[in-house]
């Protein structure tokens, strides 16, 4: 059964869309990519916020890896690879992004850019892509 959860507390989705959204795993928290240039991480029970991290450009997309220590967020001018509880850069990306995924456990990384080529990354300070058209 599904119960239909506004969030509006404290979450204002400013002059725009929100594009960008994911679950942490066990689903105790969701991660919202905001058209203010920031992400916001709420609580899934509540709504309610409990973190926002601002950032370089307007996230097209989002993942989470890692167990959840890592955010990645995909935007126009690149993908920017945070921890997850500090907000800290761990990795930028030179590479738009409309679609991130992590693969189970946490080694692969992979990325569709803007122009439709699909990148697959090392998590090995996410360095070395292989391109796919």
């Amino acid at each position: 059964m599904f119960r239909q959860l506004l969030l509006a507390n404290g979450i204002d989705a400013g002059a725009g869309v929100n594009k960008a959204f994911t679950f942490f795993p066990y689903g105790k928290q969701a991660v919202i990519g905001r058209p203010d240039g920031s992400v916001a991480i709420i609580d899934s029970e509540s709504g309610n916020p409990v973190r926002r991290f601002d950032l370089t450009g307007n996230a097209q997309a989002v993942a989470i890896g890692m167990q959840g220590r890592l955010l990645a967020v995909g935007m126009e001018n690149g993908v920017e690879d945070l921890d997850a509880e500090t907000g800290a850069q761990v990795a930028a990306l030179d590479c738009a992004a409309r679609t991130l995924a992590w693969s189970p456990d946490g080694r692969l990384f992979v990325s569709q850019g803007l122009d439709g080529t699909i990148r697959l990354w090392v998590n090995a300070g996410l360095a070395l892509p292989c391109a796919v058209r």
